[in-house]
């Protein structure tokens, strides 16, 4: 009889426990915490924090929508002090996490924007930290004037180890880092010596040893635009937050030199250019006056392999890889680049359809839902580590060339078999 109650009771525990977690899990409840610190409303702030935090929460629940998040209000402080008031609000922040017993947070200020959905997606959240690296303290979603360490990809993100950044207007931290960061800000607000903070610094200043913060390089998933900055108190230009493509071209002929040229005067938009050429020499003198980076690349290997195999080479995360330079313009590189950034875990194309005179019958975005339909595209643009993969793959194919058809299909099947695990996570946008 004893026995039997016994059995039934650690049945009904056992059950408690069960619906316990499958709720936690459903409702998303103390797992994950959003907080945004706003000066809104608050008594002796510029009137220029008016309306900052109901434009944040409209501009999350329409880029979100049905997925959209419960983001708390973290009422920030006026402090003469510059980065005190910052310091206290994040503290704030991490007593309510320590006390509701949150795993982990993300953190925002209030004039910081989502660069696409994929934030949203609670399943690319559960994969960005089953991926990161074992030793993180926080993630920074995007900062300025980073400065590097090393370089960690896993199958979904690549992560940048930074012990420099400036910004701390986007990052997340989980449970294991909340007393360590919380008692380590506790402890400079309380010394009298101090006259400004810098809380974005102390994030990735290297104070805490055996952890890592790292910058999530790729895919973006926010950005910060043009604004007031309390901080500073002053209107800022946007951040340059945004990491800038690698171009790949091809270059065959004398007389495509002047084209090139005439990107590499895109200064603002690339971080560096690499022709790749095919059946030419070319004086490297021509390219000393230019303005953004040139390397050569001569196509040892059959076309198109030698594109995708410099592409896999470049110094950015995000390359772009334009067929015929004379073909493109500034404004659809940055019509692509756009298209990009809307989903970065997918392959952006700019097809390119010509008449008989040689000029442009129709040019249009497309991704990969027609890639069905693609020939040969005017431009294309994805991650360096789908072009990486590609090459894996095509040095296993013993064929002598592939065409570019067959190459992007195979580009397009590499980008959806990384996409997050979608088939693992049924709430993983498609």
């Amino acid at each position: 009889m004893k026995r039997a109650i016994l059995a039934r009771l650690i049945l009904i525990v056992c059950l408690f426990i069960c619906l316990g977690s499958y709720f936690r899990r459903a409702l998303n409840v103390l797992e994950e915490g959003f907080f945004v610190v706003s000066l809104q409303g608050v008594k002796a702030a510029s009137y220029k924090n008016h309306g900052r935090l109901d434009v944040f929460k409209t501009h999350v629940s329409a880029v979100c929508g049905k997925s959209a998040l419960i983001v708390s209000t973290a009422t920030g402080y006026v402090d003469k002090r510059r980065g005190f008031g910052l310091t206290r609000a994040f503290v704030d922040i991490l007593d309510i996490s320590i006390e509701q017993g949150l795993e982990k947070i993300y953190i925002f200020e209030d004039d910081v924007r989502l660069m696409n959905t994929l934030f949203c997606d609670r399943g690319l959240r559960q994969v960005l930290w089953a991926e990161a690296p074992r030793d993180t303290f926080v993630i920074i979603f995007a900062g300025h004037n980073t400065r590097k360490t090393s370089v960690v990809e896993s199958r979904n993100f690549l992560f940048e180890a930074i012990d420099r950044h400036y910004g701390s207007y986007a990052w997340a931290i989980n449970r294991p880092s909340f007393e360590i960061l919380r008692r380590y800000w506790k402890s400079l607000l309380q010394d009298e010596l101090l006259e400004a903070l810098s809380p974005d610094v102390d994030l990735s200043g290297g104070h805490f040893h055996n952890m890592t913060t790292y910058l999530l390089r790729t895919p973006q998933l926010f950005f910060h635009p043009a604004g007031y900055s309390n901080t500073w108190s002053k209107q800022r230009d946007p951040v340059q937050d945004i990491e800038l493509p690698s171009l790949v071209v091809l270059c065959q002929s004398r007389s495509e030199i002047e084209d090139i040229l005439r990107l590499a005067s895109w200064r603002k938009i690339l971080a560096e250019i690499i022709v790749v050429v095919e059946r030419m020499n070319w004086d490297e003198m021509v390219l000393k006056n230019t303005t953004v980076s040139i390397r050569l690349m001569h196509a040892d290997d059959a076309l198109p392999n030698a594109l995708w195999s410099a592409a896999a080479r470049a110094a950015s995360s995000v390359v772009a890889i334009v067929l015929r330079p004379e073909r493109i313009s500034i404004v659809e590189f940055e019509q692509l680049h756009g298209e990009y950034l809307q989903r970065p875990d997918r392959v952006a194309f700019l097809e390119s359809h010509y008449g008989e005179d040689d000029k442009p019958l129709v040019r249009k975005h497309s991704t990969c839902q027609k890639c069905s339909r693609l020939q040969t595209s005017g431009a294309l643009m994805a991650q360096r580590r789908y072009f990486a993969a590609y090459t894996s793959h095509a040095k296993n194919m013993h064929t002598a060339a592939l065409d570019f058809a067959y190459t992007e299909k195979l580009l397009l099947a590499i980008s959806d078999s990384a996409q997050f695990h979608a088939d693992k996570l049924p709430t993983t946008l498609h």
